[in-house]
């Protein structure tokens, strides 16, 4: 019998991953030292996860992937039922990471006769991923998932009982997972630029960001970043970036006993009165009287 081995691009792959489900309260343990991307991706409910400097809210369809060797744990517990995935995933090829993104990152595809055919992936560190897609992501990482962390039942993890993948089975789901992550390649650069842009201030909308911010981290001029940002969401980055304030702001008003002032501040407004008189032009009500009309 003879056998043919043949070697293939260095494409990311599968290590295992699980599930979680969280109780309020409960908060994700600190982990450092590992040598290997984690992926989260939440399925309902919210993590506060703490990555080295930056801080990311997980809700619903978030998607954040901490890099190999980075310390990060919970700076907030859990204020309400989280039910999470988690994937753990290497690459054998050297990465970086950078908080701008140039489109010249992706590598062209070479003729697949090439001996030396490579190719690159962008994969964003935080994103929120379409209620569509976030179906996709879920049926995947379902497949994929062999353990089982259930804070209402055993504080350990455990495995599930499910039938065992092949490894090559497994590594092709993956692939799939990463395409339904990825800038794809057929995206125009605006569209390209206005994705980042929103990740970024999803992720960043506690921090003072201005337009010149957001051009230097597109690495393009301000009224370029405007012209793409408004063909995609039909909205401009400045009123894009207040709407995410004020839709966190409204969250806290819900779920927390923080002051009106210490949200208008968690948040990113310069001031609380600023922000009482945005919230009640978007709303028609101060940020006091929706607190009240939630309770």
């Amino acid at each position: 019998m003879e056998y043919i081995t043949l070697n293939v691009p260095s494409y990311p792959f599968f290590i295992y991953s699980g599930d979680a489900l969280y109780r309020p309260g409960d908060f994700h343990r600190k982990r450092a030292g590992i040598d290997c991307f984690d992926l989260l991706f939440v399925e309902y409910g919210g993590l506060y996860m703490r990555v080295e400097n930056n801080n990311y809210h997980i809700k619903k369809n978030d998607m954040l992937i901490m890099p190999p060797g980075k310390a990060h744990e919970a700076y907030q517990v859990c204020d309400e039922k989280t039910y999470f995935h988690w994937l753990h995933f290497n690459t054998a090829e050297p990465y970086q990471i950078s908080d701008t993104f140039k489109s010249e990152l992706k590598t062209p595809r070479k003729m697949a006769f090439n001996k030396n055919y490579t190719e690159t992936l962008v994969l964003p560190v935080f994103q929120s991923i379409s209620d569509v897609n976030a179906a996709i992501v879920i049926r995947i990482l379902s497949e994929l998932e062999s353990l089982r962390i259930n804070k209402y039942l055993q504080g350990s993890m455990i495995s599930k009982e499910t039938e065992q993948n092949p490894p090559l089975r497994e590594q092709e789901r993956f692939l799939n997972l990463l395409s339904q992550l990825i800038i794809a390649d057929e995206s125009s650069g605006s569209r390209e630029i206005a994705f980042m842009l929103m990740q970024y201030l999803q992720a960043n909308y506690s921090l003072n960001i201005s337009l010149r911010d957001m051009a230097k981290v597109a690495n393009c001029h301000p009224t370029h970043v405007i012209r793409c940002f408004n063909r995609k969401y039909n909205i401009t980055p400045v009123k894009a970036l207040v709407n995410i304030r004020l839709q966190q702001a409204k969250e806290l008003l819900q779920s927390t006993n923080l002051s009106c002032d210490e949200i208008s501040y968690r948040v990113g407004f310069s001031s609380p009165s600023y922000f009482s008189k945005l919230f009640k032009e978007h709303n028609g009500i101060t940020p006091q009287g929706y607190r009240k009309t939630q309770r």
